[in-house]
């Protein structure tokens, strides 16, 4: 598969887990799932071709990318405190669609 589909892949994981991870606490299974699925999909980044990496829609997944970054950083902070860790969850899944968007342009 291409990396653009790795991408929207690990996306629509990414959403589902940050579901899962909801109502937890600390590093539960759920919260180390989308930690490393996080991990994964910045990898994937360098699976898209010559000419994606060239538009404006890569740009923009880059910005998302960024952006989800910052997030996780806080909902790492918060992860043992409810009810932030569960607002940084769907602040983080609300991103994660929208990356998710950006990506499928690029196919």
């Amino acid at each position: 598969s291409s990396g653009v589909e790795t991408m929207i892949n690990l996306a629509n994981m990414m959403e589902a887990t940050a579901a899962k991870a909801k109502g937890g606490k600390g590093v539960d299974t759920a919260f180390d799932d989308l930690h490393n699925q996080f991990h994964a999909l910045s990898d994937a980044f360098c699976g898209v071709t010559d000419a994606q990496a060239k538009t404006p829609a890569y740009d923009l997944a880059v910005t998302h990318k960024k952006e989800m970054t910052a997030i996780f950083k806080r909902l790492w902070k918060f992860k043992d405190d409810q009810p932030q860790r569960d607002q940084h969850l769907d602040l983080f899944a609300a991103e994660v669609r929208e990356l998710r968007e950006t990506i499928q342009r690029l196919k």
